[in-house]
């Protein structure tokens, strides 16, 4: 039986070379890749970069809005006092706990 296929073959780049003791890649083709990638990236960065110092420079980017208008709310005096009272007492409490002997004795401790 003799079968005919049609002699239409794609050409394929070869990336690898197929000799008698050793095979041996062919890098050549994976820089240039690599090395168009990089490329890329450094022309979309530096188109980046200008655009952001144009905005900088027409200070259409980190502007501060004005809030002056805002209200702020009155702090009461004796509500604070009471706080700060608060606090106080609990700082001299806590200072008469820290120098105070322990009332239970530890059993560990030699008599």
């Amino acid at each position: 039986m003799d079968l005919h296929f049609s002699s239409h073959k794609t050409k394929k780049e070869v990336h690898f070379s197929k000799e008698a003791k050793n095979c041996q890649a062919n890098t050549g083709h994976y820089w240039s890749i690599l090395l168009s990638v990089f490329f890329v990236l450094v022309v979309v960065l530096i188109g980046f970069n200008v655009y952001v110092l144009h905005q900088i420079n027409r200070e259409a980017i980190f502007t501060v809005t004005d809030t002056s208008d805002v209200n702020v709310p009155k702090v009461n005096q004796s509500r604070l006092e009471a706080v700060l009272d608060y606090f106080d007492n609990r700082a001299k409490r806590a200072e008469e706990v820290l120098l105070a002997k322990p009332q239970v004795v530890d059993p560990a401790l030699p008599h």
